[in-house]
């Protein structure tokens, strides 16, 4: 009887003991210091940031266009404390480039990507000798999907890739004209739609915002 106790005792502590190692080993997102605002975006000509700390941090804001090159430093380390920040400007018209990599990086946080378009910008063309034929990719930019319209020459498969090549999505579709893709899971960036007619592929730039 005493053993059986012993026992039962025995593995309640060992349970108690997995359960609070789990709990430690366990990782709880933490929520970031920093939240950055850029708005409007898509813009036209020009837009503003705004940024908000919960507490004091040392902050760089840099702005990359497409090409990779530095643009602008809206904030270059600084120590700033918490609260929100007085927006800055950002005009395109005295700049190059199109679509722009804004990189936040923040002694609390570390690294955060995010990208700023203008409407009319050159990665939401199609580029293929048939984009003449009727393809139609949109809405693009998109915040949550795109609709792939070919009247007349359906469309057999499509596949999307990130920046680097990785592939996203692909899909076999038995001759569709009209298809959506959902592409609300996805990170803000831009991506490569490649869309397959018979014998023809098409290679779309697509601009996923927030």
């Amino acid at each position: 009887m005493r053993f059986t106790i012993a026992l039962t005792t025995f593995f309640s502590a060992s349970m108690l003991l997995y359960s609070i190692f789990s709990l430690a080993q366990t990782k709880v997102p933490r929520e970031r210091n920093a939240e950055l605002i850029i708005n409007p975006n898509p813009a036209k000509a020009f837009t503003k940031f705004k940024l908000k700390l919960k507490k004091k941090d040392i902050v760089t804001l840099e702005i990359f266009d497409s090409k990779g090159n530095l643009i602008e430093k809206l904030y270059d380390k600084e120590t700033l404390e918490k609260g929100v920040k007085p927006e800055k400007q950002f005009d395109r018209r005295k700049k190059e480039g199109e679509t722009y990599t804004c990189i936040l990086t923040t002694a609390e946080d570390g690294i955060f990507t995010d990208f700023l378009v203008f409407e009319g910008d050159i990665s939401t063309e199609v580029f293929s000798a048939h984009a003449t034929d009727g393809l139609q990719i949109s809405p693009n930019p998109t915040n949550s999907s795109v609709e792939i319209a070919s009247p007349g020459r359906p469309v057999t498969s499509y596949k999307v890739h990130d920046m680097i090549g990785n592939t996203i999505l692909e899909e076999s579709i038995e001759l569709k004209e009209l298809h959506k893709i959902d592409l609300s899971k996805l990170h803000p960036g831009i991506y490569f739609l490649t869309v397959r007619r018979k014998e023809d592929i098409d290679i779309v730039r697509i601009v996923k915002t927030e």
